[in-house]
């Protein structure tokens, strides 16, 4: 969780923005959220949280995630036109046998499993590890143009921010 953005007290850059967080993890951080500044010799709190909850980050180094999007919906849904992954069930790459020979790998049925996973068919449908973070600004705009999805009766949204 992000308890205090801004600068830091015993940071080399008095001008660098940083994020204090407070982890889930009670052991992950290194402070409580204060620090001894550089100038004063004393101890600055800029937020509290448990003794070895905290953290400061740079702002570069802070995933804030994205937004739930119809076009990030798609993105794990490959159109039945699209081009073929294993054309003539021959995929790009080569298993090496214990002989050492390269073997090519086959794929069958890609075209019929492309037709049984698409967004207009399957009933539920899965966002995993996406870093997804929050829902679009204008929802009511969203609403309009993910009507394709009224089918679908669940998101699993496991292992998103």
């Amino acid at each position: 969780t992000v308890l205090y953005v801004g600068p830091v007290a015993s940071a080399k850059s008095q001008t660098e923005i940083y994020a204090g967080i407070a982890w889930d993890d009670v052991t992950r951080g290194k402070h409580d959220g204060s620090v001894i500044s550089k100038s004063t010799n004393q101890i600055v709190r800029h937020f509290k949280c448990g003794p070895t909850q905290g953290s400061f980050l740079r702002l570069s180094k802070v995933d804030v995630g994205v937004e739930l999007t119809p076009q990030l919906m798609r993105s794990r849904y490959v159109r039945p036109d699209a081009e073929l992954i294993a054309p003539d069930n021959l995929l790009p790459h080569v298993a090496r046998t214990s002989s050492g020979r390269d073997k090519p790998i086959e794929f069958w049925g890609e075209v019929k499993l492309r037709n049984r996973q698409q967004l207009e068919v399957v009933e539920e449908i899965s966002l995993r590890m996406l870093g997804i973070s929050k829902p679009p600004p204008d929802v009511a705009l969203v609403l309009e143009e993910i009507a394709e999805f009224n089918h679908l009766r669940g998101i699993d949204l496991a292992g998103n921010l």
